[in-house]
């Protein structure tokens, strides 16, 4: 529906037509208020496929935590050795694993329990929420995890993602788990970085960041030796004490991963 009366560009009118896009709720961002070329291609994108706003006016807290990773990584050959090239599991989806199971453990990080445990994963243009996390095994959280990966507008400018269809663009495999975002609460959003030490951005209720394994020296045994470390980031705005045993529950599963399978 385009009103009459309403400033459009005449090259977004075509596109919102063709789109079938209702405009009469859009504020267009050129003079006086018309709307542009730009602006009806950005509200014919899935919603899902933008972030969520990770800014908040209420304060919010910081912790992290390291983790040990010479089990995990142990762990994770050992498993990945009967595996497909394409089904290998990563270490964020490790850490995916211990969050459900930490969320469903420390219930006080999770505003609806009733919803059961649902997390919102965002590795990088990815974000759709995984449901029933902490009922499902690792491997199954690996493929949910790898089908969101394709949910990637990389390859297409926004002009070009308006001539492709919405399994185009996603993959055919990740369309239900992309559009239950829109409908489920998410306890926990977890966002995945490439760099070591990260101060996660805040996505209400709670958010986990997840670092690059990186190299440092570690105490064992009295001793200083070499080691992989995992450093993980909440961010919340609550149970700062609730917070702290969520983390400390996900570096225990993760430095004992046998205990994820239990």
């Amino acid at each position: 529906m385009i009103p009459s009366k309403q400033h459009i560009s005449t090259i977004a009118k075509k596109i919102a037509q063709k789109k079938g896009l209702d405009l009469a709720s859009l504020k267009g961002t050129g003079p006086a208020g018309r709307i542009l070329r730009t602006d009806v291609e950005k509200m014919a994108l899935p919603n899902s496929i933008l972030l969520p706003q990770h800014t908040h006016m209420e304060p919010c807290f910081y912790l992290t935590i390291d983790v040990a990773c010479e089990e995990l990584l142990a762990f994770q050959a050992k498993v990945n050795q009967k595996l497909a090239d394409s089904e290998k599991i990563t270490l964020p989806e490790c850490v995916l694993k211990a969050a459900a199971v930490a969320l469903a453990d420390v219930s006080e990080i999770n505003p609806s329990p009733d919803n059961g445990v649902n997390i919102r994963w965002i590795n990088r243009s990815t974000t759709a929420v995984i449901d029933g996390a902490d009922k499902k095994s690792l491997r199954t959280l690996s493929l949910e995890a790898k089908d969101l990966a394709k949910i990637n507008t990389a390859p297409f400018k926004a002009s070009e993602l308006l001539s492709k269809t919405t399994a185009e663009v996603i993959g055919k495999t990740a369309v239900d788990v992309l559009f239950k975002s829109n409908e489920l609460i998410a306890g926990l959003s977890i966002r995945v970085w490439d760099f070591p030490n990260i101060n996660a951005f805040f996505t209400p209720p709670n958010t986990l960041s997840i670092g690059a394994l990186q190299s440092r020296p570690v105490v064992k045994n009295n001793t200083v030796q070499p080691g992989n470390v995992l450093t993980l980031g909440f961010t919340g705005d609550t149970n700062t004490a609730a917070a702290a045993r969520f983390l400390s529950k996900i570096k225990s599963l993760l430095e004992n991963p046998i205990e994820m399978l239990l």
